[in-house]
C-alpha cells in the first residue's frame, strides 16, 4: 500500500517525522491508512514508531473528522498497545506519546479519550517513590511550555462535573497534579535561573490553580445535590398550585411558540426580499455587462473598513481590537451577501 511506503521513507529517515515536511507526509499517510486499514491497529504501531510530535499532529487532525465512537477506540487501542505499555521504553514511548496524545485530544475537547490515555500513563507513573523525574519533565515539556494547562484544567474539570471514570480515578487524577506540582517546584528551585524561575513559578500558579479548581467543582457538585433536593421540595409546593394558574403558564408559552413562530417568518421573509432585491440587482448588471462598476461598488463599500484595517494592523492584539475586527468581518459578509456573493 502506498501509505505504508511513505510510512516506512519516514521512519528511514534520522529524524523519523519530527520536521515538518516529514510530519505532514507523515500525518496524511496515517489518516490514509486507516481508512484503508479500517481501524487503528496499523496507524497506532507506526505512531510508537514515529517521533512524539506526529502523534499529536495526526490526532488534532484525526479529531476534526472522525467520530466519537472512533475516537475513543482509538485511544482504547493507544493504550492497550504492547509498545506503549512495555515499562523499559516508558521514557521514550509512553510519556512523550502519551503526553502529546493527552493534549491533542484534550485541545478538541475529547476528554473522555483524553482523560483513558492520561489514566493509563498515571497508573504507570503513580509509584510509592513518587513519579519518576522523567515523567515530570515530559509533562512540563509537552504539556507546560506548548501552553496547554488550560486544557488539562478544561479536562479536570470535565472529569468532576460529568463524573468521567470512577471516584478512586477521579483522585488519582487530583494526586498525579499535586505530585507534578511539587516535583516541578522542587526541581525550579534546584536547577533554574532566577528569570526562569520566575517562569516556572507562574506555571506552578497555574498548576495550583488546577488543583483548586477541582477542589470548587467538587463543592459545586455537592452544592448542586442540595439543590436538587430543594428543587424536589419547591415541585411538590408548586404541585398544589391551582389549575387556574397551570392554565395562565400554559397559553403564555403557546403565546411565545406563536410570536417565535412570527419572527421567525418575518424573518425567512426579510431574507427573501433582500436575496431578490439582490438577485435582481445582480441580473440588471449581467445584462449590462457592468461587472467594472460592481467591483467599484464593493471598493468604495469596504473603503472605510479597510482604512481602519490599516491603521489597526501593527497595533498590539488585544480583545477590543478582537471584537473590532470580528464586527468589521460581519459587516463585510453582510456587504457581500447584499452583492450575491455567499460563503456557504
Amino acid at each position: 500500500m502506498e501509505a505504508t511506503k511513505v510510512l516506512e521513507d519516514v521512519l528511514a529517515k534520522k529524524d523519523k517525522g519530527e520536521s515538518n515536511t516529514s510530519r505532514k507526509r507523515a500525518v496524511e499517510a496515517l489518516k490514509t491508512l486507516f481508512l484503508e486499514d479500517n481501524g487503528p491497529k496499523q496507524v497506532v504501531k507506526y505512531l510508537m514508531k514515529l517521533h512524539y510530535s506526529v502523534c499529536q499532529a495526526f490526532l488534532e487532525e484525526f479529531c476534526a473528522s472522525a467520530t466519537d465512537e472512533q475516537i475513543t477506540k482509538f485511544a482504547e487501542t493507544f493504550v492497550k498497545d504492547e509498545q506503549f505499555n512495555n515499562s523499559s521504553t516508558a521514557n521514550n514511548i509512553m510519556y512523550p506519546k502519551g503526553f502529546s496524545a493527552v493534549l491533542a485530544l484534550a485541545s478538541k475537547e475529547k476528554y473522555q479519550p483524553a482523560f483513558l490515555v492520561l489514566l493509563r500513563i498515571i497508573l504507570h507513573a503513580d509509584k510509592p517513590g513518587g513519579l519518576p523525574d522523567v515523567c515530570v519533565k515530559n509533562f512540563k515539556k509537552l504539556i507546560v511550555d506548548k501552553n496547554g494547562l488550560h486544557f488539562i484544567s478544561n479536562l479536570s474539570e470535565q472529569i468532576t462535573s460529568n463524573k468521567i471514570g470512577n471516584e478512586s480515578e477521579q483522585q488519582r487524577l487530583t494526586s498525579f497534579l499535586k505530585n507534578i506540582e511539587n516535583m516541578a517546584t522542587a526541581t525550579t528551585k534546584k536547577d533554574i535561573p532566577d528569570i526562569a524561575h520566575k517562569i516556572e513559578n507562574t506555571q506552578q500558579e497555574i498548576l495550583k490553580h488546577v488543583l483548586d479548581l477541582v477542589k470548587i467543582k467538587e463543592t459545586i457538585n455537592a452544592l448542586t445535590e442540595t439543590l436538587t433536593q430543594r428543587d424536589e421540595e419547591i415541585k411538590l409546593l408548586r404541585d398544589k398550585v391551582s389549575e387556574k394558574e397551570y392554565r395562565i403558564i400554559s397559553l403564555t408559552s403557546e403565546v411565545a411558540a406563536k410570536d417565535n413562530q412570527l419572527s421567525e417568518a418575518k424573518e425567512q421573509v426579510d431574507d427573501l426580499t433582500e436575496r431578490l432585491r439582490t438577485s435582481l440587482k445582480m441580473d440588471e448588471i449581467s445584462k449590462n455587462q457592468e461587472l467594472v462598476t460592481l467591483k467599484n461598488d464593493i471598493s468604495e463599500a469596504l473603503k472605510l473598513d479597510y482604512n481602519d484595517y490599516v491603521k489597526s494592523k501593527d497595533n498590539s492584539y488585544s480583545e477590543d481590537l478582537f471584537d473590532a475586527y470580528r464586527s468589521t468581518l460581519s459587516r463585510i459578509f453582510k456587504l457581500l451577501k447584499r452583492f450575491g456573493i455567499t460563503c456557504q
